[in-house]
């Protein structure tokens, strides 16, 4: 099987980068990738996302060879998929889409736009109109969480359209190994402050006055004229992740759209219970690994914090749930998935 694989980012990289390298190793190894196109090996001379993406698109279209499969990334690869079925009109064509429908995710940030003042489209829309175009011609849209797969159906997407690929975490690198501190440690990380909704988060914290504890806020946000900073600890980046989770105590994501949260993921390898929204699409069973929160909700935001900082007990217990939860969502697994979906569409 020949499988061309493009996404519009550098590979290796973080964040989509990382997800997609993920694929990419479990295709080299399978021996099926016969073409990585990447902002890797396709230079693109300019910053602007919208601009970028679109001509990354048009220029890998050029040097895409006939394959039997071809996966790309959502509002990365529409040129190229239409040129994927004329080298090959049976070739099966697959788009990435690694966050929730366009038109939800955009209707989500659209509000908390106005919440924040801020005029400017969340996403441009000319790429809301060509993601809803790819969903259109493309053969199958990969999506990573059930959160991810609910949202398409709200829109009428066709169930026989989507794969369900979760995505994992590296159980070997991310594992247990407390690092003993005083007081409550709690852990937040994310740069898209309005999805991950992180002035609510601050905002919870900051009135809840809990005595000796801190939140430790991995972001580039900007910092909240309206709230204390008394107890958070704002931080660009962190050196040693594994070492970081297993500093903490409990990590919360309180997000308002994602596709798969993979430092949820990553804390809870480490043993860490998580606070949550569904939005997340990070599976829990309520109470076990951690809970489910409003994210909207602030005092729902404090009473699960709350909770867990009277009584500690529950952070061991919850923790060791989350661990077992991670062992069997690893990037094996997903890897696994991604061929065992590959033989049937093909098929």
């Amino acid at each position: 099987m020949d499988v061309a694989y493009s996404i519009a980012s550098p590979i290796p990289g973080s964040g989509i980068s990382y997800t997609a390298s993920q694929a990419i190793s479990i295709l080299k190894e399978k021996g099926w990738l016969k073409q990585l196109l990447s902002l890797s090996n396709i230079a693109i001379p300019t910053n602007d996302p919208v601009v970028k993406d679109h001509a990354f698109d048009t220029v890998a279209s050029m040097y895409l060879q006939p394959v039997d499969i071809f996966h790309g990334w959502a509002n990365h690869s529409l040129v190229q998929l239409r040129q994927a079925k004329k080298l090959n009109e049976k070739c099966i064509t697959i788009i990435e889409r690694a966050s929730s429908h366009v038109l939800l995710q955009n209707q989500i940030l659209i509000r908390e736009h106005k919440q924040f003042g801020i005029k400017s489209d969340p996403i441009h829309p000319w790429a809301i109109k060509k993601m809803l175009i790819e969903y259109k011609e493309v053969d199958f849209v990969a999506t990573p969480s059930k959160f991810s797969v609910d949202s398409f159906l709200k829109y009428k997407y066709p169930r026989e359209k989507i794969l369900h690929l979760p995505y994992g975490v590296d159980i070997e690198d991310l594992k247990p190994n407390p690092i003993e501190h005083d007081g409550f440690i709690v852990c937040f990380l994310g740069d898209n402050w309005f999805r991950k909704n992180l002035y609510r988060l601050e905002k919870a914290w900051s009135t809840l006055n809990l005595k000796n504890s801190k939140l430790l806020v991995r972001t580039k946000a900007p910092v909240f004229k309206d709230i204390s900073y008394e107890k958070i600890e704002r931080m660009d980046w962190i050196e040693n992740m594994a070492e970081f989770y297993n500093s903490c105590d409990i990590m919360i994501m309180p997000s308002l759209e994602e596709g798969r949260n993979l430092t949820v993921l990553n804390a809870m390898g480490c043993g860490l219970p998580v606070i949550i929204s569904m939005n997340t699409g990070i599976e829990i069973e309520d109470g076990k690994e951690g809970f489910y929160v409003d994210p909207y909700n602030l005092g729902d935001i404090q009473k699960k914090l709350t909770y867990f900082y009277d009584n500690r007990g529950e952070i061991r217990r919850c923790g060791k749930a989350a661990r077992r939860m991670a062992e069997k969502c690893t990037w094996k697994d997903y890897g696994k998935k991604l061929i065992s979906c590959y033989q049937k569409i093909v098929e």
